[in-house]
């Protein structure tokens, strides 16, 4: 069975984020991000009303479960936004996603432009971080 590649991104500028996506060569790359699905349900929604974060979040949930087990397309990389990095919120989102697939995951934090470094405690919480400064 593949492994599975979790670049976990916390930025501040979505030039940065862009940026950075397309500089990931893998044509087995999945994004999900919490900005994408709110427009696409906003854009989707007959009076573009947004989504209560509930709906955005069960969202992302069924696209990590099409991605992670998607026979049609095999992923290798997903991509995935953090707006806030909190202990919890890391810990509760690297079980569900262990809980979607048998694969072996390695979660990387990719830190873009960030002026402030995240605490040991949320660090500990990857495999690996990086903190990339593309100005």
């Amino acid at each position: 069975m593949d492994n599975l590649n979790i670049e976990c991104v916390w930025y501040q500028s979505k030039r940065d984020f862009n940026k950075f996506v397309r500089a990931i060569e893998d044509p087995q790359l999945t994004v999900i991000d919490f900005s994408i699905i709110k427009n696409k349900l906003i854009k989707a929604d007959p009076y573009s009303n947004e989504p209560s974060d509930s709906v955005i979040g069960l969202n992302i949930m069924n696209s990590f479960k099409t991605a992670m087990n998607s026979e049609k397309k095999k992923t290798s990389t997903i991509v995935y936004t953090f707006r806030d990095l909190d202990a919890t919120v890391i810990s509760n989102f690297k079980e569900m996603v262990s809980s979607y697939t048998d694969r072996e995951i390695k979660f990387v934090l990719n830190s873009l432009n960030m002026d402030r470094v995240p605490s040991k405690n949320i660090l500990n919480q990857f495999d690996f971080v990086k903190f990339i400064d593309n100005d």
